[in-house]
């Protein structure tokens, strides 16, 4: 099989608001909507949600914490797993390193899913609203998978998880939040920023390291980003970053975080779950740290594959830096969420950017309804479906050539689906160039399921301002290294 690509909450007025835009704008736009099988890429097709609240979602990064859990009834009132058409529902708001509900516009979540007993999909939504015909993951049988999920929080802070086949337990790590006002997130004494999008590069890949050393059990590895701009640097608070397992000969999982506990702390969550001889990759939106002699920002990679070995990707999408300082290349866009997931694009209908890709075909693809002048990426789950041969996907902005990375890696049949954070090109924006996919082999089809949009103050006057000047990450990746743990 081939390897991965070697190429360089808002108030609960708000919510009601929010809501009632969506439900004239699906109810003036709608479509048929036709059912999937649930081992497809999701369940059923839907339009966009609309924005109605200005920006105002700076990203707070958090400490991983676990804080669900079906196999020992973490944060739940029961324990055991989630059966067919089953949900559970547990509370995120004002509990551990989170907020009250109203101080959050949405939750960053890693979910991972154990043991499973049948291929099936599972969705993350808000308590307090129907459930999306959208999926967060999708697992095939006997899979253990991590995916990123970026929800809102019902009123008094509960989200809900459903799982359409079979039974499986289900794990929340929560990562972050975005804050509903920068003044809540001050108050709090929290680190806050928006959202840069940055020209995607490879920022570590073990393959073609020299020599090439894959991570073992315990190795990890320090990122450290030093741009071209000192107060750019001062101004990050978050990396966000596709990991990517490659080769495992056992399986495992890596965990990221800012590094400032040292190698032999890291926290006890996981950011990308493998299986033997299996590629997988997840998204991550990482807290840096500063524990190096520069003080720059970093972020650490630790591998778990006990008596095995695994080769390492890490992608850089985008980052979070503070606002007011406005650094040169900082963005501050602030993510505006949608109350429910909702499909941008779906290949298997021509409405929604079909037909299939073909293999190395790249195409331009749309953000329409939810982009405009002012909108610098979208957040939500992209999925690539039944490749006829083993593959990979590169999402980039419109504006810029294709990146040497990968968004989201499927061997042939599988339906994978990866967490993305697309930033897209300059404006204007006609609608049907937002941003570009490539496909790498075979013909697939691909589907992304949005889950809110990061929206700039004002539209940029000009497009030199729009990304100037280059953000050239000149720092480090040092380790592998082994820690003295048992």
């Amino acid at each position: 099989m081939p390897s991965l690509s070697h190429d360089p909450a808002a108030t609960l007025g708000t919510t009601v608001r929010r809501l009632l835009t969506v439900a004239v704008a699906l109810a003036a736009l709608a479509v048929t909507v036709t059912p999937l099988s649930p081992t497809e890429a999701s369940a059923t097709t839907a339009l966009p949600g609309l924005a109605t609240a200005a920006p105002n979602g700076a990203y707070v990064p958090l400490a991983p914490l676990r804080m669900m859990d079906t196999r020992d009834g973490t944060g739940l009132s029961r324990v055991g797993k989630i059966g067919p058409g089953g949900v559970v529902t547990t509370m995120l708001g004002g509990t551990g390193r989170l907020p009250a509900a109203s101080e959050v516009s949405a939750v960053v979540l890693n979910l991972s899913t154990v043991h499973p007993t049948a291929g099936t999909f599972l969705t993350v939504y808000p308590a307090d609203v129907m459930r999306p015909p959208t999926s967060s993951i999708n697992i095939g049988s006997l899979d253990s998978l991590t995916n990123l999920v970026t929800v809102p929080l019902h009123a008094d802070g509960r989200v809900s998880i459903f799982n359409a086949v079979g039974s499986i337990d289900a794990i929340i790590d929560v990562v972050g939040y975005y804050a509903a006002t920068d003044a809540g997130a001050q108050s709090a004494g929290m680190q806050y920023g928006g959202f840069t999008g940055v020209e995607p590069y490879r920022k570590l890949d073990t393959r073609t390291t020299s020599p090439a050393t894959p991570f073992g059990d315990y190795y990890w590895y320090k990122l450290v980003f030093n741009f071209t701009d000192q107060a750019f640097n001062n101004s990050i608070t978050a990396a966000v970053v596709n990991i990517s397992a490659v080769s495992a000969t056992r399986s495992g999982f890596f965990t990221a975080w800012d590094g400032d506990s040292g190698p032999d702390n890291p926290p006890a969550t996981s950011s990308v779950n493998f299986r033997r001889g299996e590629n997988k990759s997840n998204l991550a939106i990482v807290k840096v740290g500063h524990d190096n002699p520069d003080g720059l920002p970093q972020i650490m990679v630790l591998a778990r594959v006990p008596a095995g070995t695994v080769h390492g990707i890490v992608d850089v999408v985008g980052l979070m830096t503070t606002p007011g300082s406005t650094p040169d290349g900082a963005q501050d866009a602030r993510f505006v969420p949608f109350m429910n997931s909702s499909r941008l694009i779906d290949t298997r209908r021509a409405e929604l950017g079909g037909p299939a890709f073909g293999p190395g075909e790249t195409r331009a693809l749309s953000g329409a309804p939810v982009v405009t002048p002012t909108t610098a990426g979208i957040a939500g789950n992209l999925t690539l479906v039944s490749p006829t041969r083993a593959s990979y996907l590169t999402t980039w902005p419109s504006d810029l050539i294709r990146p040497t990375v990968s968004s989201v890696n499927a061997n042939a049949g599988g339906i994978v689906a990866n967490g993305a954070i697309i930033g897209l090109g300059l404006p204007p924006r006609p609608g049907t160039d937002a941003f570009f996919a490539f496909n790498a082999a075979g013909s697939a089809n691909v589907v992304f399921d949005a889950a809110g949009t990061f929206e700039l103050a004002t539209a940029p006057l000009a497009a030199a301002a729009h990304r100037a000047p280059p953000l050239v990450d000149a720092g480090a990746s040092t380790g592998v290294a082994r820690p003295a743990r048992p």
